[in-house]
């Protein structure tokens, strides 16, 4: 046989018993599993024991066996890997429960949590590189601003003609364009700047779960408990923010800088000391391509222009005497801490206790159970403080509209099963509220629907499997009652001063209603919905 023939099959062999000899030592690794058959809770124990200390010689991490978990040795846990939870399952319990327990996590979705959770952590991470990348830049811009700064053509750190007749006119324009370009990357750079260590101081208290209920200081404040979320919004809305949230604080003052600018160019209106329009952007086209105001007819430029043809002037006035400018007869339907209307400008604020949204929103202000506390006691809503953190507390009674709010039907019109449809959402908990469902508050229906057609609403919603006690029906048309006086004498009756109640309306009059709007216990829904897709089999 030839040498390279014999040493082939050395190697041949000696890479099959090595093979041989890893297969076999992993066996023999998993025959040392706990005892699968013992049955008593004592012997079950001594076990786990038997088996974390046969293999702490091969634990590089020297964990403790987690029988013996405790506030002191917590941390030298692993931590963050569903696979470190499945292996001790896997080697502690018998196959058909680790089995059982492995599907069970895969079908409650924690699997897909833990990848999110990871992919959240490395995102944190990944705005680290870039904060200390942002950091580095800011710096370097600021040191190249010094050198290119210029107050005015000519002049770097004095202003003199002497100094101004020094520099050629073309090399000081460079240089001004060059100040100018520098300010603006680095207030666009600081900016990134503030947003970036804002994401990811979050993202780091987001992702940090504690892992005994004695945390460290700085995350004591931090809850995953659901009264102690860190940040709740819907569609309509933002609830909630954690105090110190720079991107909110960074929005308030661009809002009070605007303020400021609005009522300084206000004041200079009145006083004449500004043209109106004034010449500026938005001015500057021709005449043919400006617009007349719908209220004053003065043509301004479409910078100048707000809704329905109604110019900033006219609408700034109008909107000063807490009225909307731009609907027929200036209702009174706008927030007064914004200056925007709920009804034509789709606006909502939690301080004034009216969200604008449809089916999705109710059941959000629902689940959540948000009741703003107001700041003003005495009733001024100017005193508001805009980033007051709601508390969270259940309804304990709903109030819905019918018409264009439960049901399809229009004005006060006899609701008929074979042409009118119901919202799915507000069905859902009308009918399970109902039933007697004592998870779910307790659902009144106010409607302007003439008080003669008790019996027909009644039959129309029995039809949609809606068995509603006729104490719960309120129709005040044809009767001096509001609804407001309905709703707040219900809270009354039941003794509710210190209960919440939500209400929903398609008409904003009845949402922006005094005595809605004054009532501190009532949070109101502007409903806004073309979803009527309930519909009943029954045929009249």
């Amino acid at each position: 046989m030839p040498p390279s023939t014999s040493i082939c099959s050395s190697l041949i062999l000696f890479a099959a018993g090595t093979s041989f000899g890893i297969l076999l030592d992993r066996y023999l690794l998993r025959i040392q599993q706990v005892d699968i058959t013992i049955n008593d809770p004592i012997q079950f124990e001594a076990s786990i024991r038997q088996y974390f200390n046969s293999n702490s010689s091969t634990n590089n991490s020297n964990e403790p066996c987690p029988l013996d978990v405790s506030p002191t040795n917590i941390h030298n846990f692993q931590q963050g890997s569903l696979t470190l939870l499945l292996t001790d399952i896997q080697n502690t319990l018998p196959h058909h429960i680790y089995s059982y327990i492995t599907k069970l996590l895969l079908s409650r979705g924690i699997h897909k949590a833990m990848r999110m959770r990871c992919e959240l952590i490395n995102y944190k991470k990944v705005l680290v590189h870039y904060q200390q990348r942002y950091e580095v830049m800011e710096k370097s811009l600021r040191r190249m601003l010094a050198v290119f700064h210029r107050d005015e053509v000519g002049n770097g750190t004095t202003s003199t003609s002497t100094t101004a007749a020094a520099y050629n006119d073309s090399v000081d324009k460079e240089d001004i364009q060059t100040s100018i370009r520098l300010h603006r990357e680095l207030s666009t750079i600081r900016g990134c700047l503030h947003i970036l260590r804002d994401v990811r101081v979050w993202t780091k208290n987001i992702c940090c779960i504690p892992r005994w209920i004695q945390v460290e200081d700085s995350n004591r404040d931090i809850s995953m408990a659901e009264n102690n979320r860190l940040f709740v919004a819907g569609d309509a809305a933002i609830y909630k923010i954690p105090n110190g949230f720079a991107i909110h604080e960074i929005w308030r003052g661009f809002c009070n800088t605007e303020k400021e600018y609005r009522v300084k160019f206000r004041n200079m209106l009145m006083a004449r000391q500004t043209p109106w329009p004034p010449y500026s952007i938005g001015n500057k086209s021709s005449k043919s391509q400006q617009l007349a105001c719908a209220l004053c007819d003065v043509s301004v430029g479409k910078a100048w222009m707000s809704r329905n043809q109604v110019c900033w002037k006219c609408a700034d006035q109008i909107k000063c005497r807490g009225l909307c400018p731009y609907e027929k007869g200036h209702p009174a339907y706008l927030c007064p801490h914004d200056l925007s209307c709920f009804s034509c400008e789709g606006h909502s604020c939690l301080e004034c206790r009216v969200l604008r949204g449809d089916g999705t929103t109710f059941l959000e202000m629902l689940e959540l159970g948000i009741m703003i506390q107001r700041q003003d006691d005495d009733g001024d809503a100017t005193q508001c403080k805009q980033d007051e953190s709601p508390s969270f507390t259940p309804f304990t009674h709903v109030f819905m509209d019918f018409d264009q709010t439960l049901s399809s039907s229009k004005s006060g019109g006899i609701p008929r099963v074979d042409r009118h449809g119901c919202n799915p959402q507000l069905l859902q908990i009308l009918k399970q509220s109902a039933l007697g469902d004592a998870k779910l508050p307790e659902v009144h229906i106010v409607t302007r629907q003439n008080h003669t057609r008790v019996n027909q609403i009644l039959t129309f919603l029995d039809a949609f499997g809606v068995k509603l006690p006729k104490s719960r029906l309120h129709c005040l048309g044809g009767t001096a009652e509001t609804k407001a006086e309905r709703i707040n004498s219900i809270m009354m009756e039941r003794q509710c001063s210190k209960k919440h109640a939500l209400f929903v309306d398609d008409n904003p009059a009845e949402v922006c209603h005094d005595g809605i709007r004054n009532s501190k216990n009532v949070i109101s829904v502007l409903f806004v919905t073309k979803d009527f897709s309930c519909l009943s089999s029954i045929k009249q």
